[in-house]
């Protein structure tokens, strides 16, 4: 399975190299500059021969990927079959407030405190 893993990964790489180097307008070897008649494929043989060689890789691929899917699934071993679950970590129960720690919220006074009117006077003197 190995073997056909690392084919599979070379196919791969070999046809996105094939997918880049043709033009999207037909024409070959886009990445380089066109499919002229000076190129090394001639005036249209580099356009045949990738797309060719892109035919029979995309082929070639197309059958790594079946075998993979056929040789994974026909067997009976699963990915979870090994995997062992983590202990539960228990959380540590924290204590209820006992009566005489209460906060500071529950010590405020329910009803307002008044304001001495005197103070308030002194303030705008002194400013």
């Amino acid at each position: 399975m190995e073997l056909i893993a690392i084919f599979h990964l070379l196919l791969a790489l070999i046809l996105i190299v094939l997918v880049l180097l043709q033009d999207s307008k037909g024409g070959a070897m886009g990445m380089f500059g066109g499919g002229g008649g000076g190129s090394i494929f001639g005036s249209s043989g580099g356009g045949d021969f990738l797309a060719k060689a892109t035919k029979v890789v995309a082929i070639f691929f197309s059958f790594t990927c079946i075998a993979l899917a056929y040789i994974t699934s026909s067997s009976d071993k699963s990915v979870l079959d090994g995997y062992v679950a983590p202990a539960k970590q228990e959380m540590p129960q924290t204590e209820e407030k006992s009566t005489d720690q209460k906060s500071a919220k529950d010590e405020a006074p329910s009803t307002p405190v008044e304001s001495n009117s005197e103070t308030k006077d002194e303030n705008k003197v002194s400013k």
